[in-house]
């Protein structure tokens, strides 16, 4: 099932949340959508699903607006908010009441919840899940139609490291059998790893759309990670050479650019500059290096170079 978002622009008072958002999504495919925090993605998310109303623009579901389908459920699985559900009904019964309401077996009750993994767990109080377990039971109500499309907002909030894997695997095996699924994340490593499509969006506006290897992809300009005790000058004299540089927030040793002083190691992830020429460049001015390493580009990278322009480095910015 093909969704497609067409000039979606939503608004809350004088904010404007989304601004004429379009994109599609493909079946057989881990479409992934990502933004900074208020970029407009649950917004857009809850749009789709019908639970607000766009002030422009629709989304649809091959053709067919959510309202419009004749079973919901059966058609999209959403997860949205883990944790709307009662907190004195089971695992079980919470399910099952759904199914009861959508004509959906009883029987696949059961089978969702082994799937999911809280089988044994089913007839236990939904308010004492730890987030992770009830992360779980909102992706058990969201198969629990056996539906095409799968949209999911943060599926791995509060999952340990083998949740996370574990709801990557499942990711991959859901868009494996035909289905489309949209998911949103801030684990951008963790997202690199599984989709085949992204969706880049800032406050409220598509920033890049397309297949993970051309979003990834930097026209042939090289990447580089640099680590220098007087990163900020190092930093000004790339940026003269046209190259685009992002400081790392932490840095190698928790300094930041406003903070970074004299002798203080921070990183800078340049794009645009291969390492030769970084070191050629540092050498000539009497910059010490730390380290300087040539890498593929990743999610991070992609995103950074998307949405973070105030945090790049312009020649006679950094002391201004």
């Amino acid at each position: 099932m093909q969704i497609e978002v067409s000039g979606i622009t939503k608004r809350f008072g004088s904010v404007l949340a989304v601004d004429g958002l379009s994109f599609s999504v493909r079946p057989g495919a881990v479409t992934g959508f990502v933004g900074p925090n208020g970029a407009g993605k649950s917004t857009t998310m809850r749009v789709m699903l019908a639970l607000d109303r766009a002030d422009s623009g629709q989304a649809t579901f091959d053709g067919h607006r959510y309202r419009e389908l004749a079973d919901p459920m059966r058609s999209v699985g959403a997860l949205l908010d883990a944790e709307g559900v009662h907190p004195r009904r089971s695992a079980r019964n919470h399910l099952a009441m759904f199914a009861a309401t959508n004509r959906i077996p009883d029987a696949r009750v059961d089978e969702v919840l082994g799937l999911v993994g809280l089988a044994d767990v089913a007839t236990r109080r939904a308010g004492g899940f730890s987030l992770g377990m009830s992360q779980h039971l909102g992706l058990a109500l969201a198969l629990l139609g056996d539906p095409p499309v799968m949209i999911l907002d943060e599926p791995a909030n509060g999952l340990d490291p083998e949740g996370i894997l574990w709801i990557r695997r499942s990711m991959r095996y859901l868009a494996d059998q035909g289905r489309s699924v949209f998911v949103s994340s801030h684990l951008l490593s963790e997202l690199g790893q599984v989709v085949d499509e992204l969706v880049v969006i800032g406050k409220g506006r598509l920033l890049a759309s397309g297949s993970l290897h051309d979003v990834l992809g930097t026209q042939g300009r090289p990447l580089v990670t640099v680590v220098s005790p007087d990163a900020r000058r190092l930093g000004e004299l790339i940026a003269r050479t046209g190259a685009a540089v992002v400081v790392d927030d932490v840095g190698a040793e928790g300094g930041g650019v406003e903070g970074g002083g004299a002798g203080e190691s921070l990183r800078l992830d340049v794009t645009g500059l291969d390492a030769a020429s970084v070191g050629e460049l540092a050498a000539a001015n009497g910059i010490v290096l730390h380290e300087l390493t040539p890498r593929e580009p990743s999610l991070e990278d992609a995103f950074l170079r998307l949405t973070s322009k105030t945090q790049e480095f312009r020649a006679g910015e950094a002391g201004s």
